[in-house]
């Protein structure tokens, strides 16, 4: 007898297998959806925290040409050129006490004299540690080397630690004198350099010697992201020194925050597409991929677009209220405040950082567009260089101090004398210039009468008492003088020590 074949079981089997092959399908839809939120929000990661990194570098490198700033400016008093010949205590006692340095919130202050030896340091307990000493040396070296001209600025690797230095060749005022050694100043990066750093980037920053951590294998100057773990992200950066040796190690760690909620949806996600596998599996997965790595892939092309071209929008778009617009919402924040710290950088570059001027190089900026104007359209255009008188003598009788006061107090009423689109800088020292558009030299004297009027009207409080402020000024106009910034400057110099000379 023939027994008829069983349909019973296969009612159960043929289930049983297409809901095998759906489950393996959908693990294998899971899996490949981790893996490109992974890969996706790994590259955004890396984009993010290598902007962080470049951040922190611009903070330390915006402090570093404010130490610039400083040791040319010192560097060029005739106070410190005569202190060069026999290091007198008059000067220390001035100018290198302990409140002094830190009002300029420096460490140390080293005169190394012509053949490179150090004559006197200022700052510390006076038992320097020798490599701090070697690399004082090392960098007054290669300032003597390149002359006149030569300065230097940037990080390097003292006894105390990662510090930043400028050093800059000693000589007078007026630069007709031959140099006489090298000024070379450092500032050391500490507790409140990091504290500061941090609120400035708010990022959680680290700054260490090359020679601690793993990273001996890093190179100089490129940055080096990756993961510490499934919650940490960590960046770096080995940054040369003024002697070309790595000198500091810059590290950003960041919570991988949006990472966690985004790896946390994308399994709760993929639970669920498990639990509804025989209805909705397919379906789940087209909806996830329209909700969660669409967005994601959209956010990384927005991102890679920001970083790769200058002129693409400055902001993601931000759709939906989930941990994804909470990412999106959190990069465009991030890109404010860059935005913010690139603005406050472009405008100390440009702006004289005692008086907030227009410095040098923001003047000629400027001067060179008006001029560009000016030769365009016809008209006059005058130019003011002023240099106010016997400024030494605030500085040797009252103080520094005192003189930057009368400097911030000079600023001012040069800026409210004159009218309102009139560009005023600070070229240095006591030497001030004024471009007046459209103004011939008749306009130009009378703007600088009532200049003149507004000084001898002012107060000058230099602490214990006041004294007159006055000034020599020089006056050129485009095109009767010249036709260049260069040409009007040399003809009101030459107007101004002329002027100088008959006092």
């Amino acid at each position: 007898m023939v027994r008829q074949a069983s349909w019973g079981p296969l009612r159960f089997r043929v289930p049983a297998i297409v809901v095998a092959l759906f489950l393996v399908l959908a693990a294998v839809l899971v899996r490949g959806m981790r893996h490109t939120a992974v890969e996706s929000y790994t590259a955004v990661e890396r984009e993010k925290v290598g902007n962080d990194v470049r951040r922190a570098a611009a903070a330390l490198d915006a402090q570093e040409q404010g130490l610039r700033a400083t040791v040319a400016d010192r560097a060029a008093w005739d106070d410190t050129y005569a202190f060069m010949d026999g290091y007198p205590d008059w000067y220390v006692v001035s100018n290198l006490t302990t409140p002094a340095l830190a009002a300029l919130r420096l460490d140390l202050m080293a005169f190394v004299d012509e053949a490179g030896s150090v004559g006197h340091i200022a700052g510390g307990d006076g038992t320097l540690p020798r490599e701090t000493v070697t690399a004082i040396e090392a960098v007054a070296a290669r300032v003597i080397r390149e002359g006149a001209d030569g300065e230097r600025s940037g990080a390097v690797l003292l006894g105390e630690g990662p510090a930043l230095v400028a050093a800059a060749p000693v000589t007078s005022s007026d630069r007709s004198a031959p140099p006489r050694g090298v000024l070379v100043i450092a500032h050391v990066l500490g507790a409140s350099d990091l504290a500061s750093l941090e609120e400035v980037t708010m990022l959680d920053v680290k700054l260490k010697p090359p020679r601690e951590g793993d990273s001996s294998g890093d190179v100089p100057d490129q940055v080096y992201v990756e993961a510490v773990d499934d919650r940490t992200v960590a960046g770096r950066e080995t940054l040369l020194g003024v002697d070309g040796k790595p000198a500091v190690r810059i590290l950003v760690t960041e919570r991988r925050s949006e990472f966690i909620n985004a790896m946390a949806t994308l399994e709760y996600a993929g639970w669920a597409i498990l639990g509804l596998v025989l209805l909705f599996g397919l379906g789940m997965y087209a909806v996830l991929d329209l909700m969660v790595l669409g967005r994601l892939t959209q956010l990384h092309r927005e991102l890679s677009a920001i970083g790769a071209a200058p002129t693409a929008p400055k902001r993601v778009s931000v759709r939906g209220s989930d941990e994804i617009s909470d990412v999106a919402t959190a990069v465009n924040t991030t890109l404010e405040r860059l935005e913010a710290a690139e603005e406050a950088l472009r405008h100390a570059a440009h702006h004289d950082y005692l008086t907030d001027l227009d410095n040098r190089r923001g003047f000629e900026r400027e001067a060179v567009r008006e001029l560009a104007e000016r030769a365009r359209r016809g008209g006059h255009c005058a130019l003011i260089l002023l240099d106010m008188d016997d400024f030494k003598v605030v500085n040797d009788t009252h103080g520094h101090q005192a003189g930057d006061r009368v400097l911030v107090q000079f600023a001012e009423i040069l800026r409210t004398s004159m009218r309102s689109y009139s560009t005023v800088a600070r070229l240095g020292g006591d030497e001030f210039a004024v471009l007046l558009p459209h103004t011939d030299r008749d306009e130009a004297m009378v703007a600088l009468g009532r200049l003149n009027e507004a000084l001898c009207e002012a107060e000058w409080d230099v602490g214990d008492g006041s004294l007159p402020i006055r000034t020599s000024a020089g006056i050129a106009v485009s095109p009767d003088d010249g036709e260049t910034l260069d040409e009007l400057v040399g003809a009101a110099d030459g107007m101004l020590y002329a002027w100088k000379a008959e006092k």
